[in-house]
């Protein structure tokens, strides 16, 4: 990410979308490095062209950013000094940024108030509270899973490569949460307080059910309802989508789609099940390097061929699994350690 757009972020000088982009760059293991290396450097004024950060400037930058909206006037009594917890595979660091750390909080939170405001949530009513609670993010590594239970009594299960972030408590008035990669959601049932996740494009809103959203990326998200009913809306535009049980809409290259699919196959993989219908070859492979955490190299492949896998695989080991797709589409593979060679005659 930009060094520039970071600056502005400590700065409290961010756009909500670029706040947005941030909230959910920064769960990832790149950015969680990234931003560490970046907040030490304007801190201390180190990066050329900046000078040391003034924690009550940025404060009061901040406050004069978010004081006109009285959805957010609750945050700005937050507790002057917070923790954000960065993590990578190896190790955990916390990091105290007192009056500083407080400002990007609220930034933070801001971003969430302005979707919750830009999505029409509050339905009409502004008065609503937004509890300055600690925001927390679990992620999983390529390879694993994770099955999280938050606090309202919903459940969210993580496959492998994605982040989920939200508050140890939510607010009497919304539970917002933040996504990328892939993630099932079974919500507990609250008509009074909706559930909204919300990644880089999409937010879905649901007050009881059971769903799947698939976004590893920007260009390509995709949304199931397995049960009960969700509304889906783009982050760009006024469009709202209503799914029913057996419905998924998918973002592809700006463009949303409609369709049925098969809801006893799709969240398979909640089971430790690989399932492919028909499914690309090249997609395939994605998905077996996130499902075991290796890096897949192919070489000697027509790309003018189309070539698709079918077929299920219980708990099996990748060897098997090339084994098997080896024998339809004959190639040669050769598994080192973490990278997997595969060669077509």
């Amino acid at each position: 990410m930009r060094a520039q757009l970071l600056q502005k972020f400590f700065k409290g000088e961010c756009s909500p979308k670029e706040v947005h982009e941030i909230l959910v760059w920064i769960n990832t293991p790149e950015g969680k490095k990234e931003f560490e290396e970046a907040f030490e450097a304007f801190e201390h004024g180190s990066v050329s062209g900046s000078a040391p950060l003034d924690s009550q400037e940025l404060l009061s930058k901040v406050h004069d950013r978010i004081k006109e909206d009285t959805l957010i006037k609750e945050v700005i009594s937050a507790q002057q000094e917070t923790s954000l917890k960065l993590s990578t595979r190896h190790r955990r660091r916390r990091f105290v940024f007192s009056k500083i750390a407080a400002a990007i909080t609220l930034i933070l939170m801001s971003a969430v108030a302005y979707l919750y405001i830009n999505n029409r949530l509050a339905s009409g009513n502004k008065e609503v509270a937004l509890k300055p609670d600690i925001v927390q993010t679990k992620s999983t590594d390529p390879g694993q899973k994770l099955t999280i239970h938050l606090s309202d009594g919903s459940v969210a299960i993580l496959n492998a490569g994605s982040s989920i972030t939200y508050p140890e408590k939510f607010s009497d008035t919304i539970r917002f949460v933040q996504m990328r990669g892939e993630v099932f959601f079974e919500v507990a049932r609250n008509e009074e307080k909706p559930f909204v996740v919300s990644t880089s494009k999409l937010n879905t809103t649901a007050l009881g059910t059971s769903f799947n959203i698939r976004a590893y990326d920007d260009d390509h998200q995709q949304i199931s309802l397995i049960t009960g009913k969700v509304k889906v809306e783009p982050q760009d535009s006024d469009l709202v989508n209503y799914l029913e049980p057996g419905e998924e809409i998918t973002l592809s290259d700006g463009e949303l789609s409609t369709a049925k699919f098969d809801v006893l196959t799709r969240v398979l993989w909640k089971e430790g099940i690989i399932y492919f219908d028909n499914t690309p070859l090249d997609e395939c492979f994605e998905t077996l390097e996130q499902w075991y955490g290796v890096k897949i190299e192919v070489s000697g492949l027509d790309p003018g061929k189309m070539l698709k896998v079918s077929g299920r695989f219980d708990n099996d080991y990748l060897t098997n699994v090339l084994k098997s797709i080896s024998y339809t589409h004959e190639f040669n593979y050769e598994i080192d350690k973490e990278r997997v060679h595969i060669t077509f005659p």
